[in-house]
């Protein structure tokens, strides 16, 4: 009799909880059901609550408790198959697995949750399997290494962190294990050199940072190897000497620059090191005019019209942009 009554007492209570809770329906245009569920009398959302997809089939199956997430939710594909699970309690992660599903039912993510944050390692997996990224949280944040790779297994990128800053060596690889990028990072900056490399393993920029902007030394090559491009930035526009190689080695183009506009002789080389055009320039701006040859020696005035055209054309243009940059400043 006394557990009769304990039952009583419990579905009594129940009752008067689902009276005081309004049930609602959401539709979509097409008629199709939206949501459905209870709202208390504040208008926030209490117990189960369900989504569908436009074509009716269930999208997710939700817990709320005062208006926020508590208790298991669940999300489904439209197939029935499950995408995910993830647990709440007031509004935030619960301890437990957030996981998540492609549609074959393979593992697609996993975190731990513990006191309401990631906690532990983590791993994301591409549809057979295969491990994508695997990393770790400490107190909310990703902490030390983090590995990406490719369906193949093989290694893509690494990163290493500090409390959830970028802060480190980061590499990037590829497929053939030659090293694509690496740059190192101090509190989610770049921070000193950087490199990237073709798939053949040979160098194609080397760059340097500093106060979070490209200074220093400035290189880029051909493919085969050879110089393509040397140049000194300071706060990333161009000072001093800039040189331009063909891929033969040869000059293609030197020229002076001060703040990242030409300043004083520029010449441009044909690929037999045929000198094509030699000018002058102050602050950017083209000085007396430029003169323009042809492979032979000899003047080429068709040439020369268009070379001056594009230098005004340019000039008027940075000059605009400048203009812009500093009216942002202010």
């Amino acid at each position: 009799m006394k557990k009769l009554l304990i039952l009583f007492v419990v579905f009594l209570g129940l009752g008067i909880a689902n009276a005081q809770n309004k049930e609602y329906k959401e539709y979509y245009d097409n008629g199709k059901l939206k949501k459905e569920g209870y709202k208390n009398a504040d208008g926030g959302r209490e117990g189960e609550n369900k989504e569908y997809y436009d074509t009716g089939e269930l999208k997710y199956l939700m817990s709320y408790k005062n208006g926020q997430l508590d208790g298991e939710s669940k999300m489904y594909y439209k197939s029935g198959k499950l995408m995910g699970v993830e647990n709440y309690k007031n509004g935030k992660p619960a301890d437990g697995g957030m996981k998540k599903y492609y549609e074959n039912g393979q593992l697609a993510s996993f975190i731990n949750v513990v006191d309401g944050k990631p906690k532990g390692e983590y791993a994301q997996y591409f549809d057979n399997g295969q491990v994508a990224v695997k990393g770790n949280f400490v107190n909310g944040q990703v902490e030390n290494e983090v590995k990406y790779y490719y369906e193949s297994g093989k290694p893509k990128k690494t990163e290493n962190y500090k409390s959830g800053k970028l802060n480190g060596l980061s590499k990037e690889f590829y497929e053939n294990g030659n090293t694509e990028s690496e740059f190192n990072y101090i509190n989610g900056e770049k921070d000193g050199e950087g490199k990237w490399n073709y798939e053949s393993g040979k160098p194609r920029k080397i760059i340097n940072y500093k106060n979070k902007e490209l200074n220093g030394e400035y290189k880029e090559y051909h493919e085969n190897g050879q110089l393509a491009v040397i140049k000194n930035l300071v706060n990333e526009k161009e000072e001093g000497m800039v040189k331009e190689y063909h891929s033969n080695g040869k000059p293609k183009r030197t020229c002076n620059y001060t703040g990242g506009n030409r300043d004083g002789e520029c010449k441009e080389y044909y690929e037999d090191g045929q000198l094509k055009m030699k000018a002058t320039y102050k602050k950017g701006k083209l000085e007396d005019g430029s003169e323009y040859f042809k492979k032979d020696g000899s003047p080429d005035p068709e040439l020369k019209r268009l070379g001056d055209f594009l230098d005004h054309k340019t000039y008027e243009d940075n000059k605009a942009s400048e203009q812009s940059r500093q009216a942002e400043k202010k």
